[in-house]
């Protein structure tokens, strides 16, 4: 994580994929701690999907970032993801959950094209 201005951060991944022809998706996804009753946030794990009041949660904020990778270095294998975010100027404390999406290929690889068994939505 850099931060670039007053409110905005770039957000790095760098990694190894495989040399098959479809590569995993990585969503960057901001989100904010719910703490009520003053709940440290490092003793919150749930992440809500939902608004829920009374709850320590953290809560997505905006929309997931899927940034295309792009090579990195010499190694035709290794990738960087990369996106920026803006954090609102509100009180509380955020975070960038960052998750990984596998694709389960067909029994004939073609680039883009994934099991109906697979999750294939966004």
């Amino acid at each position: 994580m850099t931060r670039k201005a007053d409110r905005q951060y770039e957000f790095k991944l760098t990694g190894i994929v495989s040399p098959a022809p479809a590569v995993n998706r990585v969503d960057m996804i901001l989100e904010r701690c719910t703490q009520p009753g003053g709940v440290p946030a490092d003793k919150v794990d749930l992440v809500g999907f939902e608004t829920v009041t009374g709850v320590p949660a953290w809560q997505r904020h905006g929309f997931p970032r899927s940034p295309e990778p792009k090579r990195f270095g010499l190694s035709p294998v290794l990738k960087e993801w990369k996106s920026e975010f803006l954090v609102p100027p509100d009180d509380g404390l955020f975070r960038v959950r960052v998750r990984e999406v596998e694709f389960l290929p067909t029994k004939n690889p073609v680039p883009g094209r994934f099991s109906s068994r697979g999750h294939r939505g966004r």
